[in-house]
């Protein structure tokens, strides 16, 4: 039990480094909004709702429905003004 605490600690350390020199990027609901972009595996998506956990957005394949999309799998974001000034690229 102690190993996995020291693990743990260890990793939280490399978390907090990361995002203090910009080399990761932590999304949640305090920095996404409804109306903002989300990609995932290169596609952009717009936000139709901000959850605790995840973001609702519109079926990844096209249907009539929608999906929820953990913030752990967000692989960029941008916010509504940045997409109607810039739609980025695929993969961006």
């Amino acid at each position: 039990m102690i190993e996995r605490a020291e693990q743990l600690a260890y990793w939280l350390g490399i978390r907090a480094e990361h995002l203090a020199d910009g080399t990761a990027t932590s999304y949640g609901p305090d920095t996404i909004a409804k109306g903002d972009w989300i990609a995932w595996r290169g596609t952009w998506y717009p936000v139709k709702r901000v959850n605790k956990k995840t973001v609702t957005i519109p079926s990844i394949v096209g249907g009539s429905w929608t999906d929820t999309m953990r913030y752990t799998n967000i692989t960029g974001h941008r916010t509504a003004a940045e997409m109607s000034t810039q739609r980025p690229a695929a993969g961006e």
